[in-house]
Formats: C-alpha cells, sequence, structure tokens
C-alpha cells in the first residue's frame, strides 16, 4: 500500500524561517523523492494584517510569500499545508499582550477574541493557500484549565474545554471549507495517568465523543524501535477516527547534526505499522526545537531512505543506489554527517544524542557534563573533521552543511575535554600544564570558535531568513567570551594574581543515576545506539 499523502514538514518557528527561494529548492528535492506535500509549521511566523504585533520582528512569510510558495507547489505537484497554533505553543505571539491568555503559551478559550484572531488566521491562509486542509496543532497543551480558565470558572478536566474549543474551531473552519487535523495527544492525557503512549485500549465515549466529527486526529511518535507500540496507537486511533493520520520525526531537533540512522530504524517501523492498519497518510516532522541549527539538507538519506520505504522499496542496496543517482554522493559518505554525536555515544552503556551541542556549551570550569566526556575522544573528532570537509570539497552542492559541521568538529577536537585536563591540572597544582593549557588550547579556541560561527552563520545564510539568528549570535558570542574569562583566569592564577579558581575546587558528581532510571529526560536517553544498522 503506497500512501496517499507522503508529506515533509518544515518547522519555520523555531527561529530559522526558510527563504522562499531556498524552501522553493527544497521543495524541488522533496518532490524528486517522491513526497507529495509539505507543511509549514508557523507558530507565529504568517502575517495576520489585522495582528501586525503577530510574528513581529520573527521573519514571518508575508501575504505576497505565502501565495508564491503555494503558486510553486501547485507548478511542482506539491500540496502546500499550512501547520499553525490555536491553544498552546504560542508562548511568542502571547508575550505582546494582545490576545487573550489561559498561561503564557496558551490562548483562552472560551474568549470571543480568540475566535475572532482564529477566524482572521483562517481567513488569511485561505487566501494565501489553495489547499482546503490546514493542521491546527493543540498538542501539549499541558497545564490546559489550570490557569485563567479556571480563575473565571473552576476546575473542568481538560477534554471537556478541548472538546468545546474544538467545536468553535470546527464551526470557523467549516465557512472557510476547511478540513481540520489536529494532534491526537490531548485526547489521552487525562484519562490513562498523564501517558500518551499507550497498549490496546478501549477509549472512553466521552473522550471518543470530543473530537468533532470530520477533524482528522494525527497521531506523533518519533521515539520508538518497536513495531508492536506503533501499531497499538494505530488501533487505538481507530476509535477517534478511520481517518487517522501519522506523523513521525526526522531526527534534528537535538543540536546542529543530525541523526539519519536512528530515524530510519524508528520509523521504518512506524511504516510497517501504518501499512499494516491502513493508515495512508503520512507526515515527516523536521522539528527545529530550541533554536533550529541543523541544516534541513543534513536529512537528505533518511527523507530519501523513507520515501522508497514508504513506497514500497524494501532493499537496502536498491535504495542507497538510487541516492546516489538522484544527489550524485554516495549514501554512505553523506552519512558522515551524523558522526559528529559519535564520540561518546554508547560508551557508558547509554545513548546520549547530541554530545556534539551539549559539550560544545559545555562550561570549561562548570563542568557537569565532562562526566560523559573522554580525552580520546578528541582525536576521533579530529579525524572526523577531516571526513566531513573532504566531503564539502568533493560535493559544492551540499558544502555548507557539511563544512559547518567540520568546523564544529574542529572545536570540539580542542574543547571536548578541555575542563577534564583543566580540572585535573588544578587538582594537581601543575602549573606548567595549566599554562600550556592557556597557551595552547584556549588560544586555539579563540580561533576555531569565530571560524565555526562563519561557517554556521553560511550555512544558515543559505537557508534561511536572518531573524533568529540573533539567538546564535548570543549563544556562540557568549560561548566565545566564557573561554577567553576562563584563560585569563587560569593566567592570573598561574601568573599568583589570585590565590585560586574557586569552581575548580569542586567536584564534578557522577550522573549514573540518569541512566538507571532514577531520572530521565526523554525516552531518547533509553534506546540502542543510534548508530547501529543502514
Amino acid at each position: 500500500m503506497k500512501p496517499k499523502t507522503l508529506c515533509c514538514m518544515v518547522d519555520c518557528s523555531r527561529n530559522a524561517v526558510m527563504t522562499v527561494e531556498s524552501l522553493k529548492r527544497f521543495m524541488q528535492t522533496l518532490k524528486a523523492m517522491g513526497y507529495n506535500a509539505v507543511m509549514l509549521y508557523t507558530e507565529d511566523t504568517y502575517e495576520i494584517p489585522e495582528y501586525p504585533f503577530f510574528g513581529y520582528m520573527r521573519g514571518r512569510y508575508s501575504i505576497e510569500e505565502m501565495k508564491e510558495i503555494d503558486s510553486y507547489g501547485r507548478e511542482l505537484g506539491i500540496e502546500v499545508i499550512p501547520y499553525i497554533q490555536v491553544l498552546g505553543h504560542l508562548e511568542m505571539a502571547l508575550k505582546w499582550d494582545f490576545l487573550p491568555k489561559e498561561s503564557k503559551d496558551i490562548i483562552l478559550p472560551d474568549d470571543e477574541r480568540t475566535y475572532e484572531f482564529i477566524d482572521r488566521a483562517f481567513a488569511t491562509l485561505t487566501s494565501c493557500f489553495s489547499t482546503r486542509r490546514i493542521h491546527i496543532g493543540m498538542d501539549e497543551a499541558f497545564g490546559l484549565g489550570t490557569g485563567e480558565l479556571r480563575r473565571i470558572k473552576g476546575y473542568e478536566p481538560s477534554v471537556s474545554i478541548i472538546k468545546r474549543h474544538l467545536s468553535r474551531i470546527k464551526e470557523i473552519g467549516d465557512r472557510y471549507g476547511l478540513t481540520l487535523l489536529t494532534w491526537s495527544d490531548m485526547f489521552f492525557y487525562d484519562w490513562n495517568g498523564g501517558k500518551y503512549w499507550i497498549e490496546k485500549k478501549e477509549i472512553p465515549k466521552e473522550v471518543v465523543d470530543s473530537l468533532p466529527r470530520g477533524v482528522v486526529p494525527v497521531y506523533w511518535d518519533y521515539y520508538s524501535l518497536d513495531y508492536e507500540r506503533y501499531d497499538a496507537m494505530l488501533s487505538n486511533h481507530k476509535q477517534l477516527s478511520a481517518d487517522t493520520w501519522f506523523a513521525g520525526g526526522v531526527w534534528g531537533w537535538r543540536g546542529m547534526i543530525p541523526y539519519n540512522r536512528f530515524t530510519i530504524n524508528t520509523m521504518t517501523k512506524a511504516l510497517d505499522a501504518c501499512r499494516d492498519n491502513g493508515c495512508e497518510n503520512i507526515i515527516f516532522c523536521m522539528w527545529g526545537d530550541d533554536g533550529n541549527e541543523c541544516s534541513r539538507y543534513s536529512h537528505l538519506p533518511s527523507l530519501y531512505y523513507l520515501a522508497k520505504y514508504a513506497h514500497g522499496v524494501r532493499d537496502t542496496e536498491e535504495i542507497k543506489a538510487g541516492f546516489e543517482d538522484l544527489f550524485g554522493v554516495p549514501f554512505d559518505e553523506y552519512l558522515l554527517i551524523d558522526e559528529p554525536n559519535r564520540p561518546g555515544n554508547g560508551k557508558f552503556g547509554y545513548t546520549d544524542l547530541n554530545p556534539s551541542r551539549y559539550m560544545l556549551y559545555s562550561d570549561c570550569f562548570l563542568g557537569f557534563k565532562d562526566c560523559f566526556a573522554q580525552e580520546d575522544d578528541e582525536a576521533e573528532f579530529a579525524a572526523i573533521a577531516d571526513k566531513l570537509h573532504t566531503v564539502a570539497e568533493r560535493y559544492p552542492d551540499y558544502a555548507l552543511c557539511f563544512e559547518s559541521a567540520s568546523r564544529l568538529c574542529r572545536v570540539l577536537s580542542v574543547k571536548y575535554a578541555l575542563g577534564i585536563k583543566t580540572r585535573r591540572a588544578y587538582r594537581e597544582n601543575n602549573l606548567s600544564e595549566l599554562a600550556r593549557l592557556s597557551r595552547e588550547e584556549y588560544t586555539a579556541l579563540l580561533t576555531l570558535i569565530p571560524e565555526y560561527i562563519d561557517a554556521f552563520r553560511a550555512q544558515w545564510d543559505g537557508e534561511n531568513k536572518p531573524h533568529g539568528f540573533d539567538l546564535q549570535d548570543l549563544r556562540l558570542g557568549g560561548l566565545l567570551q566564557r573561554i577567553a574569562s576562563c584563560k585569563r583566569r587560569i593566567e592570573d592564577y598561574v601568573a599568583g594574581r589570585v590565590e585560586s579558581i574557586p569552581e575548580l575546587c569542586d567536584e564534578v558528581l557522577p550522573r549514573d543515576d540518569i541512566f538507571k532510571g532514577k531520572w530521565r529526560s526523554g525516552a531518547y536517553l533509553f534506546t540502542p545506539n543510534v548508530f547501529e544498522g543502514i
């Protein structure tokens, strides 16, 4: 069974709004791979004329730009589907105080100003896009019914609030001839102990009745290597609607580097379950949480692999050969883009997903992440940097993301274990080693980090509007200043101008408890090694 809709969702809300020209190029690439739809995730990054502060200074798409994107999609045979938010995830808009708030990121249900806003959003989007499908979000509205609404009306279960709110939105959507898609997670949390992913269960009637007829639920799951979980959840969703869509994840939202292998290993299981459950509409989401640092072009191996798999191709070597024919780059060579996250992964019996990011920003004096690092990993980063630079030189069409990743590895080849070496030299009162670290390694970073910033900026400018890079400037500029500050304090200590460096007197506590189930921040900490297979 081939999918009716094979869609790629592009996150244009987390700082990085693709330029119209780069989005057109990316849509060409998606079409060539076999996708027939693109979903633009825009929390507040689209123009609504009646609300000038909506998307203010965020690089929002203008009405003219949205019409141009839609027109180009029609030429390609790509359906461009707007994806907005009408409940939660609206913090960037709500901070301006022109809309009523339930909480800092949830708009206030039952307030007529909310439905006037949604009406104006639908009016704008239907004037720009030819599709009559729209994704309205409504996911992860945690705390719904515990804020302003509770003060006004008293306690009410969130599912009751959602039923009433969604009914009002559907009335508005019906006036514009829209079919609404909505995330399904909020229909599970209340009655199942705060859990979304569950075994096959009978859904309470009041929950089923809370989804208006004709509204399409979308089951999202980005994490599991277990076919049975996808199968159970798709079975559960049939109780909500026979028209359920599935949304999987293209892993790149944990930092600058993607996880193509992990994407393929999880999503092929999901596609098998979709086939077996008759789910014919598939979305692959390229989220960009916390800054949208990862290049969209770094995902080409997994996007291509999944498109072919969804269309029935199961032979890995056939898929790899097709990738090279289309892009002119051997599949396994392109997969080197994953490598900056390999050092450190699996060495302590766990998998953490973004050592290339957390060790970039890990403080050389405070260093609570140093317990995850090993000194011999620095040489591995240097070798990876060389490989990525070679790919950048060999395939100039994709040089921006490979050179940025290479420059990141150059930084990590010096910085990854610098906190460990600094603390050890200080604790041993090895003044000559501290002087060497300051003279050689800290000094080197003051050159390597600006070189990385330049490469990262070139990657960003090749895909995105300039809005949003201010966050990267602040983060990376702060890192650069901190390195300079640590270098200066080491020099002061070695020269006897200060008596101690207090932060280096503290022990770095082990965090084994995280990986023994005593504490967890997400399922991704407990998956098998993300570099297995493919």
